[in-house]
């Protein structure tokens, strides 16, 4: 087996398991996701070896896994057994280490773990920065994805700074400030984007479903006029309507209501939700 690990420091390996390896990378011991540095103590390395943002570091960096094995198919066949257990961090990799030749791959570039809120937002607002540590545009390093085929975006009266606005969008008077717009995200006027990742739609409406919006007294999927968006990531075909207003504010704990949740002070709208004209999320 070998596993594809990258140098941390040690603030951050309680979000990754952290190998301990030999001279020749051959890994020795694996740690799931300590929660101290007592517990991999000795197994850093020092951190002028790596330079870049680690030269000015005075704590040991770690090598942890980036959740990318490679495994020989026979090897594979043996492992998979119950009782090895399911998880790979915890229970797989442990078990494996003292009877198969288990080593290390070290990678110094681009990753980003999205495993949790933060990390999924942070990475994908990064994408706007002037000079992203992952360049879109860079022909040495493609980005692969599906064909959609889709119109460049239309953009009515827009002032946007710092902001992606990805194809198939439609915008109208709008403000957008250090935000990510999806694929076929749809915004009317009025509205105010900052701090925020819309993640598009799947589809765009007919004038028959947009008929059938209005019997139903329904938003139509995308943001509706007049709407306020701050620190929040809007899933696929939301439906947002007219007047509403979403901003976690200041320290807002952790909860959940009608078609979103609150996880580290950033709202989450979630897949096919439907906010009512006028709503304020979260509920003061």
């Amino acid at each position: 087996m070998t596993i594809a690990v990258l140098p941390v420091k040690a603030s951050e390996i309680s979000r990754f398991g952290v190998v301990k390896m030999n001279s020749e990378g051959r890994i020795t011991d694996f740690s799931e996701k300590p929660q101290s540095p007592d517990q991999v103590r000795g197994w850093g390395f020092a951190p002028e070896i790596f330079g870049g943002e680690f030269s000015t570091s005075s704590e040991p960096v770690f090598m942890a896994s980036m959740g990318i094995y490679v495994i020989r198919y026979e090897a594979l066949e043996e492992i998979l057994q119950p009782d090895f257990g399911a998880d790979f961090g915890k229970d797989i990799i442990p078990r494996t280490i003292p009877s198969y030749r288990v080593c290390a791959y070290p990678f110094i570039g681009y990753w980003e773990d999205i495993g949790t809120i933060r990390s999924y937002y942070e990475s994908n607002l990064a994408l706007t920065d002037p000079d992203p540590k992952y360049h879109l545009y860079d022909p040495q390093m493609r980005l692969f994805t599906r064909p959609r085929f889709l119109p460049g975006a239309h953009l009515l009266e827009v002032q946007a700074q710092q902001s992606v606005i990805c194809s198939g969008c439609r915008v109208g008077q709008a403000t957008l400030k250090h935000s990510l717009l999806g694929a076929r995200a749809i915004v009317k006027g009025g509205v105010q984007i900052s701090d925020a990742v819309i993640v598009g739609a799947d589809y765009y409406e007919t004038a028959e479903d947009l008929g059938l919006n209005r019997e139903r007294s329904l938003p139509d999927v995308g943001i509706g006029g007049d709407t306020v968006i701050r620190r929040a990531i809007v899933d696929k075909n939301a439906r947002i309507g007219y007047g509403v207003t979403i901003d976690p504010g200041v320290n807002s704990s952790d909860h959940e209501g009608s078609g979103y949740a609150v996880r580290d002070s950033i709202v989450i709208i979630e897949k096919d939700a439907v906010i009512p004209d006028g709503s304020v999320i979260p509920s003061r």
